[in-house]
């Protein structure tokens, strides 16, 4: 007899590393802690030892001008998108508005692939610099609903006003918008459409306007207490739900509405988004539904699982909101039956 000898080969397995394991976003705080901005997150390649703060290429001070913008960078950390990552602040919040006057705190906060935060916090001030004039408008309860701000005013010292009338309708400046008057001079005022800092149309009460001028590095304030009157216009009408009640395992049921008043709408009122949300006896959303304003009608798909939640026999509370582009809401609600046939 004669040996062979035979050869078994064993695989090896080597698992590759995700090249970009780091997950970095900056978030900008106010001195009472609230949120002023954040920035979407970056995945990066490496962990980062520390954060470079720039203005106009040069070391950043502890003060942020108008017109400023500060870069925040890491130091051989990269991304997809960039070999050096670098986050960018002009000194303004989520919606676009400058910030005030005030301490910042900067964060740079970073998660590794086994969820560990490490974080690199910094405090600047943000100093508006240059003449400009700013609007701000409080409801009832003293909360912030709009902020302005104007640089192209010629407001010189004069006597500092504010001219609009006690009592505003409300339906009457739909385009136009209202013109806070704030000086003697012709053409010294800010354009305010009426509508709070998320784009929609404020409701009827009382409001104080608050004027505020910069000029040549000294602050002059005024303010006016009006009555806003806004009689919302209806939106929406007709709300139809086809078929109801719905019978059958799968299938769709077809939310219909029309615009009301069409002839006597602009444009702008015409259009906007429309969000149904479907609760059951239990008061559990089960579903959520978006669709242009426009287009006059949306399907909820019956059958399977949504939203985490099996479709099931019963009644159903389903609430029907509208906005349109000039910042109308109009709210309607109703019921519906579900009977899934084939189910126990």
């Amino acid at each position: 007899m004669t040996a062979t000898s035979t050869t078994t080969q064993t695989p090896t397995i080597t698992l590759t590393p995700k090249p970009y394991p780091y997950s970095v976003r900056l978030i900008i705080y106010n001195e009472a802690g609230e949120v002023v901005k954040e920035l979407p997150a970056v995945m990066t390649d490496k962990m980062m030892s520390g954060a470079v703060y720039l203005i106009d290429g040069e070391e950043a001070g502890g003060v942020i001008a108008t017109g400023q913008i500060l870069q925040i960078s890491l130091p051989g950390v990269g991304s997809p998108q960039q070999d050096n990552v670098s986050f960018y602040w002009d000194a303004t919040n989520n919606q676009g508005q400058q910030v005030s006057n005030g301490v910042y705190y900067i964060k740079v906060e970073e998660k590794d692939p086994y969820g560990h935060v490490k974080t690199i916090t910094r405090e600047i001030t943000a100093l508006q610099t240059g003449n400009f004039t700013e609007l701000k408008v409080f409801n009832s309860a003293g909360e912030l609903v709009r902020l302005i701000r104007d640089y192209t005013g010629q407001w010189s010292g004069e006597r500092l006003i504010i001219d609009v009338p006690d009592v505003i309708q409300m339906k009457n400046i739909d385009d136009s918008g209202i013109n806070v008057r704030y000086g003697e001079k012709e053409g010294l005022s800010i354009f305010w459409d009426g509508k709070n800092s998320a784009g929609r149309r404020v409701t009827s009460g009382s409001y104080e306007i608050q004027i505020t001028v910069n000029y040549n590095g000294l602050f002059y304030n005024s303010a006016k207490t009006v009555v806003l009157l806004d009689e919302q216009e209806k939106i929406i009408e007709s709300i139809a739900v086809s078929p109801n009640p719905f019978r059958g395992d799968t299938g769709s049921v077809r939310f219909t509405w029309q615009l009301e008043n069409t002839a006597l709408l602009t444009e702008s009122g015409k259009t906007g988004r429309v969000k149904i949300r479907v609760y059951n006896i239990a008061g559990e959303n089960v579903q959520i539904l978006e669709a242009p304003l426009e287009k006059g009608f949306a399907l909820w798909e019956i059958g399977g699982i949504r939203r985490g939640y099996k479709t099931a026999s019963g009644i159903y509370i389903y609430v029907i909101e509208a906005v349109n582009n000039r910042g109308h809401f109009d709210r309607e609600t109703g019921k519906m039956a579900i009977m899934m046939t084939g189910r126990k």
